[in-house]
């Protein structure tokens, strides 16, 4: 999984320049944020969490598994809900970015094994959560419904369609999310949930996939 960001003002938090962070793709490792400066320095940080949820299997929990799924079949019936999150890059530490710093972009990678069937949706998440989450506990801020509800409670009723695979790789741009945070207009940063559009099938690579 990828979030890549680029930012007007660097650490040092001079005007006009760029900066990149990157949460590196799981094919070479465990998921990272990347942040080159100008001078050419590269700061990485490890993404905090991320799981899915599976109707068919409400009690079995994910969090551990090396790959993220996500989808919906009809015949029998079974639908799957993805969660991930990305904290620990905001921040005055040496190895974060300052608060209110200004990005030109911000792209969601989600690095595939295989191919993507149908479409998805990608919706904030309202509610915390953790990975040890399943679809039968995933009642969260008192929703009475199981698995997760794009109900303005648990996650946010607008969502940003996933992008298309290029290659093996899905970007999508989560600019206006990542700037909210960042700026701290949205100061309740607990990731984001992927839904499935109708039928529809998509594995990618989880943070704790470590191939080489």
């Amino acid at each position: 999984t990828t979030l890549t960001l680029n930012v007007l003002d660097d650490l040092i938090l001079e005007p006009n320049e760029t900066v990149t962070i990157t949460l590196d793709s799981i094919i070479s490792g465990d998921a990272e944020i990347k942040v080159g400066t100008p001078s050419g320095k590269m700061l990485t940080f490890e993404a905090s969490a991320d799981t899915y949820l599976d109707s068919t299997n409400g009690s079995s929990v994910f969090g551990a598994a090396g790959n993220v799924q996500v989808g919906q079949v009809t015949s029998p019936t079974d639908e799957r809900h993805a969660l991930l999150q990305f904290t620990n890059f905001i921040g005055n530490l040496a190895n974060q970015i300052p608060a209110n710093t200004k990005l030109s972009s911000a792209f969601l990678r989600l690095t595939t094994p295989g191919s993507l069937t149908g479409s998805f949706r990608l919706h904030e998440m309202v509610a915390g959560w953790t990975e040890a989450l399943t679809w039968d506990s995933a009642l969260l801020n008192t929703n009475a419904s199981q698995g997760l509800q794009a109900d303005g409670f648990e996650a946010e009723t607008l969502y940003i369609p996933l992008a298309a695979l290029i290659g093996s790789t899905s970007d999508t741009n989560v600019t206006t999310t990542v700037q909210d945070w960042i700026s701290g207009i949205d100061t309740t940063n607990v990731g984001w949930a992927l839904w499935p559009s109708g039928a529809s099938a998509f594995t990618f690579f989880s943070r704790e996939n470590g191939v080489a």
